[in-house]
């Protein structure tokens, strides 16, 4: 999906960046957790590849960390990881990204569902930043599409500037698949408020049609 935001007045709006869970996961990634020995068992039943106690933080070298896509961390070996900040580096667990969590299980599904998402300058208008992120399988059904689209529009609502209407904020949003895109204009929808829930509901009987074709 894509999602055009306007910035207002003559100063551009800062970049902004965010991570939003999504109830299902989106990705299947090699995982390292760094957990106490007794959080191990748990730690590999949610997916984790290998796992690490704070007392063997030797183990893990640049090299290393080119085999997995993302490093979490339980609550209790968090402190730990100073040590290794340096090598660590990008892959450092976070709480705000759901990497570091009191129970390792929730990190690792944390890290499975997190989607990462920040504005980029768009191309085709130098006024406008777009966010470009991955809201659903082929394989999943039109419904966990339509909650994966409502939760990240909600999520990128509550950076809207103050000043700024919803309508000025968010202008267009793209969904896009193997056999072709749906434009929303959201404008046009927030315009028309005496028929605003016709048009939605117009919208998803097309996407979800759409969706249908995309699964068949």
């Amino acid at each position: 999906a894509v999602v055009s935001t306007q910035s207002t007045g003559k100063k551009k709006m800062r970049k902004m960046r965010g991570v939003t869970m999504l109830p299902s996961k989106l990705k299947d990634i090699s995982v390292l957790a760094i957990c106490h020995e007794d959080e191990h068992p748990e730690a590999y039943n949610n997916g984790a590849l290998y796992c690490i106690s704070p007392d063997a933080l030797d183990q893990i070298t640049p090299a290393l960390l080119e085999e997995y896509k993302t490093v979490v961390c339980s609550l209790k070996a968090f402190p730990s990881l100073s040590k290794i900040a340096r090598i660590l580096r990008n892959k450092m667990p976070h709480e705000r990204k759901g990497t570091v969590s009191p129970n390792i299980g929730s990190a690792l599904k944390s890290s499975m569902q997190a989607v990462e998402w920040e504005m980029v300058d768009s191309t085709n208008h130098p006024d406008y930043y777009n966010v470009t992120v991955p809201l659903s399988k082929s394989d999943y059904p039109f419904a966990t599409l339509e909650d994966h689209v409502s939760i990240m529009f909600d999520d990128i609502m509550k950076h809207k500037p103050a000043k700024q209407r919803p309508d000025e904020f968010i202008e267009r949003v793209e969904l896009a698949w193997s056999d072709g895109n749906l434009h929303l204009d959201i404008r046009k929808q927030i315009s028309k408020q005496e028929n605003i829930e016709e048009e939605k509901e117009k919208i998803r009987r097309e996407l979800e049609e759409r969706w249908t074709r995309v699964q068949s």
